[in-house]
């Protein structure tokens, strides 16, 4: 699996996760799911989409959200058929899958 990350969560974020070397979508930008073009563009290339949920959070914040989710969201990666959009939660455990229509 790869992943790439979305340049609204930080370049060192993203220099932070190539060390997973793993081709799916992280971002925060949630309105991707409503812009035809990048909705499109997520369908045809059969991008799996993983959003960050949670307002104003600080960089630190979300790398904690992303390495405590982690886990589950390689898991839910591996098992799933893409294209999907996913909201990955600031707390708690469990990932919303959220329709891409």
């Amino acid at each position: 699996m790869r992943f790439f990350i979305d340049n609204n969560l930080g370049k060192t974020l993203a220099e932070g996760m190539t060390g997973f070397g793993e081709w799916f979508l992280i971002t925060r930008d949630d309105r991707i799911r409503y812009k035809p073009h990048e909705k499109r563009a997520l369908k045809e290339n059969e991008v799996g989409a993983f959003f960050l949920g949670g307002k104003n959070r600080r960089r630190c914040d979300l790398i904690q959200q992303l390495v405590r989710n982690w886990p589950l969201m390689k898991k839910f990666a591996a098992r799933t058929d893409r294209p999907f959009a996913v909201q990955v939660p600031p707390s708690g455990a469990k990932l919303k899958v959220l329709p891409l229509a």
